[in-house]
């Protein structure tokens, strides 16, 4: 009787992984367009990696790619998983987190995706993340973030980003199901800025060191959206390329605005209790930039769209921010001039805060922007506005975050550089 036979597994040259999931995007393409024009645009950014379970995007835009997942993916569904990746470029997730816990919200993009993709017949791992079966809410990643928040106890962590869940994406649903959507996930999301694992085995020909020219992803998403139409399928996708704006919860970019200003570089000093973008996911960790008093403005629109009570809140949430963050803010509000400016720190008296912005009138923020600049330089400006501003004042901060709302939250006029966030209550 013959020695047993050992199996050797086969050997998966450099770029086998990535040829494999192009030829598998372009099988994708040939009845969903859009994916062709989402590909070329991205075709130079694959990098394979041993970092990462699955695949995952970073900040600038680059593929990482498993190739012992990619080959022991069925073709069908690979191109499923690239199609997932190339989606959360086209719609800049990672520029949309705006300080929302970076677990949660890889769940919620995946499951945004997932659903997309569901409903355009485009395959998917068995395992793929999904709605949960009582989500009723639109299918955009924000709406689906804020339920997950309410619904369901907080993501446990660690590096990665979930893009695998069980069953309908309810944790415990199914024989053995998870008991958290983290328990189940296995990659395929965004990575935190900064992060992304070292390229290995590139395809001949791609650079390592560079990631090409800058992705206008706005456009190309609207070019593939029409790409999409012109065939008359893939109506989930269609609706994911072309979302109406998602307004943000004005707490968040409240906050967004203090860590900004918070992690501005150049000053003060290093501490290893904030990470440095630069750190690696796997290895050694960098301490990050820390402002002992990261400066603040905060600008309110005190004319007549703006609600009292809401103004109240926003000043309170400030005054919270100021204790947790450590810093004081100088906060101006004006409707066509300013009402009131003045610091305020942890401890000011909100209530009376209150009462002396209870103005009414047009709206002009060329004299608190002026107010901002007489007070000092600061890294963060946060305006909460409904930016009906005939002409828009220079920034006189470092940094410029428009909360942006009622009817003219889509004004485009507005300082270079600005980052303008539509913004709910």
């Amino acid at each position: 009787m013959g020695a047993p036979q050992i199996q050797i597994a086969p050997q998966i040259a450099p770029g086998d992984a990535i040829r494999a999931c192009q030829r598998a995007i372009r099988v994708i393409g040939f009845s969903h367009p859009a994916f062709l024009i989402l590909h070329a645009h991205a075709k130079d950014k694959y990098r394979e990696t041993g970092e990462i379970p699955t695949m995952a995007v970073d900040a600038k835009g680059v593929i990482y790619v498993s190739p012992s997942f990619v080959m022991r993916t069925p073709r069908s569904e690979l191109g499923g998983v690239v199609a997932h990746e190339l989606l959360h470029l086209a719609l800049l997730h990672g520029d949309r987190e705006l300080g929302r816990d970076h677990d949660r919200w890889n769940e919620a993009t995946d499951m945004a995706i997932n659903q997309s993709l569901r409903a355009s017949g485009i395959a998917l791992p068995s395992r793929a993340l999904y709605p949960p079966s009582d989500y009723r809410g639109p299918n955009t990643a924000e709406d689906l973030y804020e339920w997950l928040q309410s619904s369901l106890p907080p993501p446990s962590g660690g590096p990665g980003a979930p893009g695998e869940g069980e069953g309908d994406g309810k944790p415990g649903d199914g024989p053995g199901g998870p008991k958290s959507i983290k328990d189940a996930t296995q990659g395929c999301g965004v990575l935190r800025p900064g992060e992304g694992p070292c390229p290995q085995g590139n395809a001949p020909g791609t650079p390592q060191d560079s990631q090409g020219p800058e992705v206008d992803w706005p456009q190309v998403a609207r070019e593939a959206r029409e790409a999409e139409r012109s065939i008359g399928s893939g109506s989930g996708i269609c609706d994911l390329l072309s979302p109406s704006p998602a307004r943000i919860n004005w707490r968040s970019i409240l906050r967004h605005g203090f860590q900004r200003a918070s992690e501005c570089r150049g000053r003060d000093s290093y501490t290893y209790a904030r990470r440095s973008r630069r750190s690696p996911r796997v290895g050694p960790q960098f301490p990050g930039w820390v402002g002992h008093d990261p400066r603040v403005a905060i600008v309110i629109d005190v004319s007549g769209s703006m609600d009292r009570e809401w103004i109240s809140e926003i000043i309170g949430e400030c005054v919270k921010l100021c204790g947790e963050y450590r810093s004081k803010a100088y906060l101006v509000t004006h409707t066509d001039r300013v009402t009131w400016s003045g610091w305020v720190k942890h401890g000011s008296c909100v209530g009376a805060l209150a009462e002396a912005c209870a103005f009414s009138g047009g709206t002009d923020a060329h004299g608190a922007y002026r107010a901002v600049g007489d007070a000092g330089k600061f890294d963060a400006l946060i305006h909460f506005t409904d930016c009906e501003i005939g002409s828009w004042p220079e920034n006189p901060a470092r940094k410029l975050v428009i909360a942006a709302y009622g009817t003219s939250a889509d004004c485009a006029e507005l300082p270079p550089g600005a980052e303008r966030i539509p913004c709910r209550r």
